[in-house]
């Protein structure tokens, strides 16, 4: 199929789809899009900068994670803010 037959194949498909599964399709589509701009980003970081964020998942899925509130109230003591 070239990519005229393959688009109006699409169209033809969308054309008959209910709201929820159309809504589905849209946020499928989007998630595809989304995910070739992190794939391009993902290339443009350092090893290190990899190395940091999978060291990052490796310690969430161990359940060593520190929540946002502790964070924030941590800057908070350790600056004197109020």
């Amino acid at each position: 199929m070239n990519t005229l037959e393959l688009k109006a194949a699409l169209h033809k498909e969308i054309e008959t789809m209910s709201k929820s599964n159309l809504n589905y399709l849209y946020g499928s589509i989007q998630n595809i899009i989304r995910s070739n701009v992190d794939i391009e980003h993902w290339e443009g970081l350092t090893e290190a900068e990899k190395e940091g964020i999978a060291m990052g998942i490796r310690q969430a899925e161990l359940g060593q994670l520190v929540s946002h509130d502790s964070v924030i109230q941590g800057i908070k003591q350790k600056y004197g803010i109020l």
